[in-house]
């Protein structure tokens, strides 16, 4: 009889404190993703100026991860992790003196820096601290550390500030994010670089390149990460402000159901890898979010959301562990830092373009329109999947799970 073939092992000390780290942290961020749109209401601002801070972060973020991803690279994995932890829970604190517009706008930016540094390298991390053979599975729980987090954040977030108000939020947050940071210090793992700064992989002296901040070979799968994040932002940024001005009570209820949703489909990915193509389970959660879009535009009951964010969180926990799962698989292993930082540069690039957008959009057309508009960007993204990404996942062999 065949001797039946062993998993590795995917739960090591590593792994549990990435995904602490990321629990924690993904719930600061989710809290303040969406109460950012009210906070700046209640200091004076509107959606335009929401959307601009979201742009700004957007900015600074995409220049700071390919710089981390590089150092990543070249430096080791540990001493970018860390200085990347201290940094989002040194910033995450600092909301506290936001009390006015300018000084939120400088928080923002410095967050950016220290999100792009933190995402980064806990990503990276990631990849490293998991056998290749379980990668869905490693990256599945990591978006289920992911979605926990996105489930109660936002209807905390909500009711915090109604509660007790912005201040007491802006101090939860940053316990929260001094938490998901420190803990970083106790990783032991690091990989360290396979060549020296200043030579290549035959160590011969080589000029500073700024292309090789890019890693090219995952281009064509963050861009499709890119257009779908683009359109996700108008549901993330503008969703709990859409939902007070059309009347709808326990908005927040939509990012729960979401979020649980996604949690659930992204813990069977591994299984559906082994019947169906990563391209066919990527399209499927693109149209799953594309119809979420296109309910939300006319939504007038919170029904109609909690069907929204259920085919919401069936598209995203579908497509996009795999988009990430690809990423790592096409790069060589010492250039999984840029990888990383490619793939979150092109989302920041949708997601905080997209906020700008929508939030000009929606100041001067409404919601309607601007979710009918999203949807249409939504659908653009099964576009470029089918005729670009698609083709290269054939072209590589990568069809379905290797284990």
């Amino acid at each position: 009889m065949e001797k039946q073939k062993v998993k590795p092992r995917l739960w090591n000390r590593d792994y549990i404190l990435v995904l602490i780290s990321n629990l924690v942290a993904a719930g600061a961020h989710s809290i303040f993703l969406s109460i950012l749109p009210l906070y700046v209401a209640d200091i004076g601002g509107n959606n335009a100026v929401a959307g601009a801070m979201a742009g700004a972060l957007t900015a600074v973020s995409m220049i700071a991860r390919p710089i981390s991803g590089n150092l990543i690279d070249r430096i080791g994995r540990r001493p970018i992790v860390i200085a990347g932890g201290i940094s989002f829970a040194v910033v995450t604190l600092m909301y506290n003196i936001a009390l006015n517009i300018p000084l939120l706008f400088m928080v923002r930016i410095l967050y950016g820096v220290a999100l792009g540094f933190y995402l980064v390298s806990a990503q990276t991390l990631l990849a490293d601290v998991v056998p290749q053979e379980r990668l869905v599975d490693g990256v599945g729980y990591y978006g289920v550390s992911s979605s926990l987090a996105g489930s109660v954040a936002p209807a905390l977030g909500v009711y915090l500030s109604r509660t007790f108000g912005f201040r007491v939020l802006f101090i939860v947050m940053g316990i929260m994010g001094f938490i998901g940071g420190v803990v970083l210090i106790g990783i032991r793992s690091n990989v360290k670089p396979v060549y020296q700064k200043g030579t290549n992989e035959n160590g011969k002296q080589v000029k500073f390149n700024p292309l090789a901040l890019i890693e090219i070979a995952v281009v064509v799968p963050a861009l499709v990460a890119m257009v779908k994040m683009f359109a996700l932002s108008a549901s993330s940024n503008y969703l709990t402000a859409c939902g007070i001005e059309r009347g709808i009570e326990n908005v927040a209820i939509y990012f729960t159901v979401n979020s649980l949703v996604m949690l659930g489909t992204r813990l069977i990915n591994s299984a559906l890898t082994k019947k169906f193509t990563y391209s066919s389970i990527i399209m499927f959660g693109i149209v799953s979010m594309t119809v979420s879009l296109i309910l939300i535009a006319w939504a007038q009951s919170v029904w109609v959301l909690i069907i929204a964010g259920v085919l919401a969180g069936i598209g995203n926990g579908l497509a996009l562990p795999l988009i990430q799962v690809i990423v790592f698989k096409i790069c060589k292993p010492e250039r999984r830092g840029t990888a990383s930082a490619t793939h979150g540069l092109f989302s920041d690039l949708g997601n905080g373009t997209g906020a700008m957008t929508w939030g000009m959009i929606s100041n001067s057309f409404g919601y309607t329109i601007t979710y009918i508009a999203a949807a249409t960007c939504m659908a653009l993204s099964g576009v470029v999947h089918l005729s670009l990404l698609s083709p290269k996942l054939k072209k590589l062999g990568i069809i379905k799970d290797a284990d």
